[in-house]
């Protein structure tokens, strides 16, 4: 038997015992067993649906091409470049999935790591990107900034945030990205001048697939785990992600870290 009080999930076990008259009953908790299940059941289920799209179209398209071969050969090049666009689709889905499973999974081995560093790495790759969106772009650093992690998983969090920022952001504006050493830890912002988030919506871009605007996020290849990644990157760490938006404005994604050794002197 099953039992639902105050939210929890309890199953119910009576056994009786012979010859005393008396029941012997166990109850035990599965509320968080069940919801993991059914979290697993989502997940698959809008990992399923994410794949077949972009397969689906592979598919069509490879069936254009092929035909389009004979009748109409000029029209070949144009559903090339549609299939190889499904295709890298496809790719980034695969490879964020398999980015969610691996932080999900066992943690990564820790090294020390020049923060400023590396975001000047990764924001630096989307520089010719964002001058090709009409966008200005800038990045700030605030002297060495170091914090004990995988170099591998944060940078994650820095290309998921610079690419979004860019991604809605209309021409003529900004993204700027900030590292700095605090007291406590380091932040990397991501600041936009973008669309900005609808405040119904800001509990829940960092789920798995949510997208604010599935139209344009398809449009513009993003996978909807984007934003997961980031806070699983962030939470693995020991720290957090905050934004702030206001709708037409832009918005904010702050990534906070532990420092190497609160309180150490910085270099």
């Amino acid at each position: 038997m099953t039992l639902e009080p105050g939210g929890r999930t309890l199953l119910v076990n009576a056994i009786g015992l012979s010859g005393e008259g008396t029941v012997l009953v166990v109850l035990r908790d599965v509320t968080e067993a069940r919801t993991v299940d059914a979290v697993r059941r989502d997940f698959v289920a809008n990992a399923s649906h994410e794949l077949r799209t972009p397969v689906a179209s592979i598919q069509a398209l490879a069936e254009t091409v092929v035909s389009a071969a004979v009748d109409d050969p000029d029209s070949v090049a144009r559903f090339g470049a549609q299939l190889e666009g499904e295709a890298l689709r496809l790719s980034r889905i695969v490879s964020d999935l398999l980015d969610l499973s691996r932080l999900e999974g066992r943690t990564s081995d820790r090294d020390e790591v020049r923060l400023d560093r590396l975001v000047l790495e990764e924001a630096g790759v989307y520089r010719d990107r964002a001058e090709a969106a009409g966008l200005s772009m800038g990045v700030e650093v605030g002297g060495p900034v170091r914090v004990r992690g995988a170099a591998r998983d944060l940078a994650l969090p820095v290309r998921n945030l610079v690419e979004n920022a860019i991604q809605y952001t209309r021409p003529g504006g900004r993204v700027d990205v900030t590292v700095r050493s605090e007291e406590d830890g380091a932040t990397v912002e991501v600041r936009d001048t973008g669309v900005g988030i609808p405040s119904r919506d800001r509990a829940r871009v960092f789920e798995r697939f949510f997208r604010v605007d599935r139209a344009r996020s398809r449009e513009t290849g993003g996978t909807g785990l984007g934003l997961s990644i980031v806070k699983h990157v962030a939470e693995n760490h020991g720290g957090s992600v905050a934004l702030e938006s206001e709708l037409g404005r832009g918005s904010t994604f702050t990534v906070r870290l532990p420092a190497v050794g609160v309180g150490a002197s910085k270099a």
